[in-house]
Protein backbone atom coordinates (compact mmCIF):
# COMPACT_ATOMS: atom_id res chain seq x y z
CA UNK A 1 0.00 0.00 0.00
CA UNK A 2 1.51 3.51 -0.93
CA UNK A 3 0.08 5.43 1.70
CA UNK A 4 1.18 3.07 4.45
CA UNK A 5 1.42 4.90 7.68
CA UNK A 6 2.96 3.63 10.90
CA UNK A 7 3.92 5.11 14.22
CA UNK A 8 6.63 3.13 16.29
CA UNK A 9 9.23 5.06 18.00
CA UNK A 10 11.16 1.74 18.24
CA UNK A 11 12.21 2.53 14.48
CA UNK A 12 14.39 5.00 13.13
CA UNK A 13 11.36 5.70 10.73
CA UNK A 14 9.09 6.21 14.22
CA UNK A 15 12.03 8.75 15.26
CA UNK A 16 11.58 10.86 12.91
CA UNK A 17 7.90 11.38 12.88
CA UNK A 18 8.56 12.18 16.67
CA UNK A 19 10.82 14.75 15.95
CA UNK A 20 8.60 16.37 13.08
CA UNK A 21 5.43 15.47 14.85
CA UNK A 22 4.06 13.69 12.06
CA UNK A 23 1.48 12.05 14.55
CA UNK A 24 -1.58 10.48 12.48
CA UNK A 25 -3.92 10.99 15.27
CA UNK A 26 -7.26 10.32 13.10
CA UNK A 27 -9.18 7.66 14.34
CA UNK A 28 -9.45 5.76 10.72
CA UNK A 29 -7.79 2.74 9.90
CA UNK A 30 -4.60 2.78 8.10
CA UNK A 31 -6.66 2.18 4.27
CA UNK A 32 -8.41 5.24 4.71
CA UNK A 33 -7.38 7.51 2.42
CA UNK A 34 -4.41 9.84 2.88
CA UNK A 35 -6.62 13.10 2.20
CA UNK A 36 -9.01 11.82 5.27
CA UNK A 37 -5.72 11.27 7.83
CA UNK A 38 -3.73 13.89 8.97
CA UNK A 39 -0.48 12.55 8.86
CA UNK A 40 2.22 14.40 6.66
CA UNK A 41 4.45 11.67 5.14
CA UNK A 42 3.61 8.30 4.38
CA UNK A 43 6.26 5.08 5.56
CA UNK A 44 7.85 5.26 1.95
CA UNK A 45 8.41 9.01 1.92
CA UNK A 46 9.92 8.52 5.63
CA UNK A 47 11.87 5.96 4.31
CA UNK A 48 13.35 8.36 1.37
CA UNK A 49 14.34 10.77 4.11
CA UNK A 50 16.06 8.10 5.72
CA UNK A 51 18.08 6.98 2.38
CA UNK A 52 19.05 10.38 1.62
CA UNK A 53 20.16 10.92 4.83
CA UNK A 54 22.22 7.92 5.32
CA UNK A 55 20.13 6.36 8.29
CA UNK A 56 20.45 9.69 10.43
CA UNK A 57 17.44 10.22 12.00
CA UNK A 58 18.08 13.91 12.64
CA UNK A 59 19.39 14.72 9.03
CA UNK A 60 15.81 12.88 8.03
CA UNK A 61 13.75 15.00 10.24
CA UNK A 62 15.65 18.20 8.37
CA UNK A 63 14.81 16.96 5.22
CA UNK A 64 11.30 16.33 5.80
CA UNK A 65 10.79 19.48 7.39
CA UNK A 66 12.64 21.14 4.43
CA UNK A 67 10.21 19.44 2.37
CA UNK A 68 7.29 20.62 4.42
CA UNK A 69 8.64 24.14 4.52
CA UNK A 70 8.84 24.15 0.33
CA UNK A 71 5.26 22.97 0.71
CA UNK A 72 3.70 25.67 2.84
CA UNK A 73 6.02 28.08 0.85
CA UNK A 74 4.42 27.41 -2.11
CA UNK A 75 1.26 28.07 -0.58
CA UNK A 76 1.70 31.00 1.69
CA UNK A 77 0.05 33.92 1.47
CA UNK A 78 -0.74 37.18 3.66
CA UNK A 79 -4.60 37.63 4.04
CA UNK A 80 -5.94 40.51 5.74
CA UNK A 81 -9.96 40.81 6.24
CA UNK A 82 -11.46 43.56 8.43
CA UNK A 83 -8.70 44.21 10.24
CA UNK A 84 -7.98 40.81 11.11
CA UNK A 85 -4.58 39.24 9.29
CA UNK A 86 -3.42 35.67 8.68
CA UNK A 87 0.16 35.48 7.54
CA UNK A 88 1.36 31.80 6.40
CA UNK A 89 4.35 33.17 5.18
CA UNK A 90 6.47 32.22 9.03
CA UNK A 91 5.45 28.71 9.42
CA UNK A 92 7.39 28.11 6.04
CA UNK A 93 10.66 30.21 7.70
CA UNK A 94 9.75 28.36 11.61
CA UNK A 95 9.98 25.11 9.32
CA UNK A 96 13.48 25.61 7.79
CA UNK A 97 15.06 26.98 11.15
CA UNK A 98 13.67 24.05 12.61
CA UNK A 99 15.31 22.01 10.13
CA UNK A 100 18.75 23.68 10.46
CA UNK A 101 18.70 23.06 13.91
CA UNK A 102 18.42 19.23 13.06
CA UNK A 103 20.82 19.05 10.39
CA UNK A 104 23.30 20.42 12.59
CA UNK A 105 22.56 17.83 15.51
CA UNK A 106 22.92 15.46 12.87
CA UNK A 107 26.61 16.41 11.72
CA UNK A 108 27.28 16.81 15.07
CA UNK A 109 26.42 12.88 15.61
CA UNK A 110 27.99 12.16 12.15
CA UNK A 111 31.41 13.54 13.85
CA UNK A 112 34.10 10.47 14.56
CA UNK A 113 36.00 11.49 17.60
CA UNK A 114 38.27 8.70 17.12
CA UNK A 115 40.21 10.15 13.97
CA UNK A 116 41.75 12.71 16.27
CA UNK A 117 43.64 9.98 18.16
CA UNK A 118 44.97 7.83 15.37
CA UNK A 119 48.22 7.39 15.35
CA UNK A 120 48.58 8.38 19.23
CA UNK A 121 51.44 6.94 21.42
CA UNK A 122 49.68 4.55 23.16
CA UNK A 123 51.73 3.24 26.02
CA UNK A 124 50.43 2.63 29.59
CA UNK A 125 51.74 5.99 30.72
CA UNK A 126 50.05 7.73 27.59
CA UNK A 127 46.91 6.46 28.25
CA UNK A 128 46.93 6.88 31.74
CA UNK A 129 48.29 10.41 31.03
CA UNK A 130 45.18 11.07 28.19
CA UNK A 131 42.57 9.44 30.84
CA UNK A 132 43.92 11.69 34.29
CA UNK A 133 45.25 14.57 32.58
CA UNK A 134 46.48 17.05 35.21
CA UNK A 135 45.39 14.83 38.21
CA UNK A 136 48.61 12.61 37.41
CA UNK A 137 51.07 15.72 37.22
CA UNK A 138 49.56 17.44 40.29
CA UNK A 139 51.02 13.94 42.23
CA UNK A 140 54.31 14.49 40.68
Amino acid sequence: MADAYTYDVSTSAGEVRLLISDIDDSDVSPATARSVRTMLFTDAEIGVFLTQAGDNVNRAAARALYTLAASKALLAQRVAVEGLSRDTNSVAKELRETAAAYDALGKEAEYEPADEIVGQDWTDDAYQQRIFGDALEDEA
